[in-house]
């Protein structure tokens, strides 16, 4: 198995995403898919600052996603002024959204699990209240064929 090539950005991601996010090597490795041993290698490498505290929490995930969405939106607004967005900072950012996505589900699979059951019942709703406009459709546009003479005086169809 190749390993991955090394990206600027990534790494800046990942090393906010501990650093100032909170977030715990583990985390960052089950969210990532390597092991944790790479991580350790890569954090110590690279010389990130690790706590030894391990209070994470979907709240500082959250926190750290609000974080990222303010610095895209700005991002944005300077690009509607002709201004190039600059490339490797939306590669972190992209990179720090998914990875936080990722924890997020990781640290909460009962409120994703409540969320998503929520979400396909209001899906389910939606298609059962299409199914039943269709069918009183297809009830009046019966209706309306029995009105118009369409069947015969015993209820079944005039035949050719």
């Amino acid at each position: 198995m190749a390993l991955p090539q090394w990206n600027r950005a990534r790494e800046r991601a990942q090393r906010q995403l501990v650093e100032f996010n909170g977030v715990s090597l583990e985390q960052l490795a089950d969210a990532t898919g390597r092991s944790l041993n790479s991580i350790r290698k890569q954090a110590q490498l690279h010389g990130w600052r690790l706590s030894g505290e391990d209070d994470r929490t979907v709240a500082k995930l959250r926190k750290a996603s609000a974080s990222i969405a303010r610095r895209v939106e700005e991002m944005l607004r300077i690009s509607e002024h002709g201004d190039a967005l600059d490339k490797s900072e939306m590669d972190a950012l992209n990179s720090a959204v998914r990875v936080t996505e990722k924890l997020i589900e990781i640290l909460s699979p009962d409120e994703l699990i409540r969320d998503n059951a929520l979400r396909q019942n209001e899906d389910l709703a939606q298609m059962l209240d299409r199914i039943n406009r269709r069918i009183v459709s297809l009830a009046k546009e019966l209706a309306a064929d029995m009105a118009a003479g369409k069947s015969g005086g015993n209820g079944e169809r005039n035949r050719k």
